[in-house]
This record gives structure tokens, sequence and C-alpha cells, in this order.
């Protein structure tokens, strides 16, 4: 019988072969990545275009997709591009809410301001909100704070936005003015993972005004302090709930099934 004698391949080659495998490799993802990256830039620019553009559509897609987009993605171009949407969609705002306080109707609304009449329209509102407190300027924080109901919105704005919010609040005549500005502090009270708390002189402040509406005589504005009070998670304000839970002058009576006595229930405490 032949033995035949395998023919052993130089170490040499062998590594010479595996760094080139590790080397190809290297260079797909490399170029992988260079183009997911180009790619996400291209993308990035055509949204950017739509913040400018006439149609409503296009503009709801692009904050929609600037939203959702990853916070250190939003330089200052595009933030700047957001913020005076923004601005320009404050004013479109403004025209529409004046043509409905002057008696116009879906009939005769102009066509430049129809869109703040669509389903849409709140979402694409509360969006663009979200997105201009990101920004950091505080040339914005009357606008916000006058033209944005979403609490998350104003606590963006950090520290800046607490004395016109507490202002606001002081001045405010109709309940749903006091409710909105309660709920804005209270988001500032509320302790989170992230975003603003306030802490210190300034959060005792906050709470000493949100306190003076817990015996307000509109009980949604009682229970919009409470809630804020509650939230804050402060061991300090729980005689005061406890307070408005046994003496709140909106309740119901409602019979103990098990026992038969009556308990006052109040339902916005």
């Amino acid at each position: 019988m032949r033995i035949v004698k395998e023919k052993m391949i130089p170490i040499k080659k062998v590594l010479f072969v595996n760094f080139m495998w590790i080397l190809i490799i290297l260079i797909f993802h490399i170029s992988f990545n260079a183009n997911e990256t180009y790619g996400e830039d291209l993308e990035m620019e055509m949204y950017y275009k739509k913040l400018s553009s006439e149609k409503f559509e296009e503009r709801n897609e692009a904050v929609e997709y600037f939203y959702e987009l990853k916070d250190e993605k939003l330089d200052e171009k595009y933030m700047k591009a957001l913020v005076d949407l923004f601005k320009r969609e404050v004013e479109q705002l403004k025209k529409f809410n004046d043509f409905g306080q002057k008696g116009g109707t879906a009939a005769t609304l102009p066509k430049e301001i129809a869109y703040w009449n669509s389903r849409r329209a709140g979402l694409y509102h509360l969006y663009l909100c979200g997105l201009a407190s990101k920004s950091g300027d505080k040339s914005l924080l009357n606008l916000v704070i006058r033209n944005c109901g979403d609490p998350e919105s104003i606590a963006n704005l950090g520290e800046d936005a607490v004395e016109p919010v507490l202002d606001a609040l002081r001045t405010s005549q109709s309940p749903h003015g006091k409710f909105s500005r309660i709920r804005m502090l209270g988001e500032m009270l509320k302790p989170k993972a992230s975003g603003y708390v306030a802490s210190g002189n300034t959060r005792n402040r906050i709470k000493e005004l949100v306190i003076q509406y817990v015996k307000d005589s509109d009980r949604y504005v009682r229970s919009g302090s409470v809630q804020a009070l509650g939230e804050s998670q402060d061991k300090d304000v729980i005689p005061i709930i406890d307070d408005v839970a046994k003496n709140d002058p909106y309740f119901y009576e409602k019979r103990d099934e098990s026992t038969g006595n009556i308990e006052k229930v109040y339902p916005y405490v």
C-alpha cells in the first residue's frame, strides 16, 4: 500500500489568507455603515426641505419624523428650521382661532388655515411644541407658555420657564387657564429620570402657589392642584391633600353594601 504524504501549507500563507478575510470583512462593514449613514443624511435632508413646504401634509410628515428622531441628531440647522416653523404656525393658529371667535364656519374657512380644522392638526401642534421647547431658545418662553398646553413642553424649558408660568397662573382668570398652568407646574414638581425637576427654593415656591388653588371655586382647578401636589411625592403636602379629601365641597354619598353606612366620595380629589 502506498502512503501519500499530505502537503503542508506554510503557516505564513495561512496567516496571510486569514488576514485578507478579516480585512475584507472590515471593509464591507465600514462600507455598509457609511452607506447607512449617508442614507440617513439624505433622509434627514429630504424632511428638512419639507419643513418649509406649502403643503400641510408634507410639513406634518416632517414634524413627525423629527419628533421621533434622537435628540443628538437635531443639530442647530434642524432646530432653527423647526423653531421658525413653530413661530409661523403660532401665527396661523391665531388666525384660525380669531376666525372662529368672529363666527366663522367650516364652509367659509380660508384655505390657508383650513388644515387647523383637520384631525391631524392637534398632534402636529403637540409635536411641534415639543420640538421647539427642546431648542433651549429663551425667546420662545412666552410663545410656548401661551400656545402649548402640553406640560412636558413647558418643563423642557427648565428653570427659565418657572417664573413666567407662576406669573401666568397668578393672572389667569378662567378655570381653563388656571388648570393648564397648574398642570405645567405639576410637571416641574414630578420626579422623573430625565428632564427638568424643580428643587430647593424654586420647588417650595411652586408648591406654595399651587396650594392656594386647592380651595378654588372650580372643582377641576381644585382637582388639578391636588393631582400636581400628589404627583410631587413630597411628604409635606400629604396633610393638605388629606384636608381636601375630608372637606372638599364637591362629593356624593354612597352606601356601603356590606355595612349599610353612608360614605362621602370625592371623585375629583
